[in-house]
């Protein structure tokens, strides 16, 4: 079982994401802002990150930077938007991201999306 950290400013988008990993048998942390999503990262340690783009104040860009800075080698960390630009791609892919995952995410997505990288 791994540890998953939701980030997104939509508490409806947390809690359908929750429920989604929480069925595939995983513990599932959440942040409503990129700001407590930073915490909660240095807090717990999850295996995993997924984290809303667009947010206010902190959007995924600094989150990910932020996180990538309090731990190097931490390789399991995705934006999610609707944003799939490839320069959005290109920026997220450069900063340390290990993907950009196009939402909203379906349930057999977020399935590929944890089998893909072992969780």
């Amino acid at each position: 079982m791994s540890k998953i950290l939701l980030i997104d400013d939509s508490i409806f988008t947390l809690n359908h994401y929750s429920e989604m990993i929480a069925k595939l048998g995983h513990e599932v942390l959440m942040a409503n802002s990129g700001e407590e999503g930073v915490q909660v990262f240095i807090q717990s340690k999850p295996d995993m990150v997924l984290c809303d783009l667009m947010m206010p104040e902190m959007d995924g860009f600094e989150v990910l930077t932020q996180i990538k800075g309090n731990k190097k080698d931490f390789a399991y960390f995705f934006l999610v938007t609707a944003d799939v630009q490839e320069s959005t791609r290109a920026k997220a892919l450069k900063l340390g991201a290990r993907d950009l995952v196009c939402k909203p995410l379906t349930q057999e997505q977020m399935v590929e999306v944890l089998k893909r990288y072992g969780k």
